[in-house]
């Protein structure tokens, strides 16, 4: 009985470890996976521009096709088949604003 009281205790006292948030390399933003990625001043975007008369910065990196890697609900954990990124923003819900590739060691 005295065993269990311990054991008990010790896993109340770990709760608050267990509710530590996992860092992301995005900061508070959602980790992107991008079909495409291409830096403003490259045809891909300028064409994408165009189509959607949104003012593209050549020095600035995009990603298009985007999507949350971890979308609300699935738990975390999903894989990114395509290019994982941190996007400043994002525009039309497809397109990363400002991208920033995350290195995946191999």
């Amino acid at each position: 009985m005295f065993a269990f009281k311990n054991i008990a205790a010790l896993a109340v006292l770990a709760l608050p470890v267990l509710a530590i948030p996992q860092s992301s390399p995005c900061g508070t933003a959602p980790v992107q996976c991008c079909d495409n990625v291409a830096p403003g001043n490259s045809d891909h975007m300028r064409e994408v521009g165009k189509a959607l008369k949104m003012n593209v910065d050549p020095d600035t990196m995009y990603g298009t096709g985007c999507a949350d890697a971890n979308p609300v609900g699935t738990g975390g954990g999903t894989t990114c088949s395509s290019s994982p990124m941190c996007c400043d923003g994002n525009s039309f819900g497809l397109i990363g604003l400002g991208c920033t590739p995350i290195p995946v060691d191999l």
